[in-house]
């Protein structure tokens, strides 16, 4: 899918009230270059949703510059931030209105531990081969990190199951486990 021939209206955008006791507010963009009213953008059902659609843009140009310097940083040390795959998702989402077909995963080893013994944080990209360093450390007890990489990967809407077939889908030479297949962290 290529780039969308439509680009967003540039900010900052802000709300406006209805004033007529219901609860929709208005986004706005700027003024017109000409001198003329405000850009409507869209009404949004609560006050709640509209400051969260106006500060879109603003969004938008953080997650970039965020994206920016993990790059660097991931070049420099090979760690990769929490985050930095789901910000470059979003952005691609806007420029280019896709999501990203790859899901990721998060996971603890045995073997990957920091100087300290604590287990480090590991993302597995679904296809990718090999995995990405995180410079999360989540404890010494390799349960409560599993329950703890079990817990983040449930808010990205995984399972235990799905998310132990994308880890597997980084590793070669490696039965993928079906998705009915048992899967255990034991």
């Amino acid at each position: 899918m290529g780039k969308m021939d439509e680009t967003h209206t540039p900010g900052p955008w802000r709300v406006r009230g209805t004033n007529f006791g219901y609860t929709n507010c208005d986004v706005l963009g700027p003024p017109h270059p000409d001198g003329g009213d405000y850009a409507p953008i869209c009404r949004a059902n609560s006050e709640a949703n509209a400051r969260l659609i106006a500060a879109a843009p603003e969004l938008l140009e953080a997650c970039k510059e965020l994206v920016q310097s993990l790059e660097v940083e991931k070049k420099r040390s090979g760690i990769v931030c929490f985050g930095f795959e789901a910000a470059k998702a979003a952005i691609l989402k806007v420029e280019e209105g896709v999501k990203s077909e790859k899901r990721k995963a998060f996971f603890v080893s045995e073997i990957r531990t920091n100087d300290h013994g604590e287990y480090i944080a590991l993302i597995a990209v679904e296809g990718e081969s090999g995995f990405y360093v995180t410079d999360w450390c989540w404890g010494k007890d390799f349960k409560v990190a599993q329950d703890i990489a079990d817990e983040r990967n449930a808010r990205l809407g995984l399972s235990k199951k799905e998310a132990a077939v994308i880890v597997c889908s980084t590793m070669r030479s490696v039965k993928m486990p079906e998705a009915d297949d048992e899967v255990s962290h034991e």
